[in-house]
């Protein structure tokens, strides 16, 4: 009966630990989800400058030499 009995908290235990661990787990998913986010967010502002950038050039060009 002992012995049953300690394998039996033993499964308990594990069975906590991987609740705990799916717990975990959630939180890391929905943080990687806001830093994709907000990395999408930064790479975006960071395309349009630089399409802003290239075209006040472009333009400035023709225009100077134009």
């Amino acid at each position: 009966y002992e012995q049953q009995q300690r394998f039996q908290d033993s499964l308990k235990e594990v069975y906590e630990h991987i609740a705990t661990t799916n717990s975990e787990m959630g939180s890391i998913k929905a943080d990687v989800k806001w830093i994709k986010k907000f990395l999408w967010v930064i790479i975006t502002a960071s395309v349009g400058t630089f399409a802003t950038v290239v075209g006040g050039v472009a333009i400035y060009l023709i225009t100077k030499n134009g």
